[in-house]
């Protein structure tokens, strides 16, 4: 596993293996979930999102500064009033 530096103060990126990313959420910064991203080749998936919109917002960034694709995709295992609000954040 490959620690990867962000300017994210809400979580921390692991490579797990070539295309496969976990997002580790840093205690009490905000994120309260990990999460992580996919490089599919022609497409990314962000799966989970984290809680907050500004977690969220971070994860998109770094997601496309490291896989150089823009997101087109993630899944969401639950849907609450907070992750709507975090899915319209990553759909702008």
């Amino acid at each position: 596993m490959q620690i990867i530096n962000t300017t994210s103060s809400y979580f921390s990126i692991a490579k797990l293996s070539e295309g496969v990313y976990a997002a580790i959420a840093k205690k009490g910064e905000g994120a309260m979930s990990n999460a992580g991203f996919i490089d599919l080749g022609d497409e990314v998936l962000i799966f989970d999102t984290f809680v907050t919109p500004n977690a969220a917002r971070d994860l998109r960034k770094v997601t496309e500064d490291i896989t150089q694709k823009k997101l087109n995709m993630f899944l969401i295992a639950i849907t609450t009033e907070i992750t709507l609000l975090v899915i319209k954040f990553l759909k702008t």
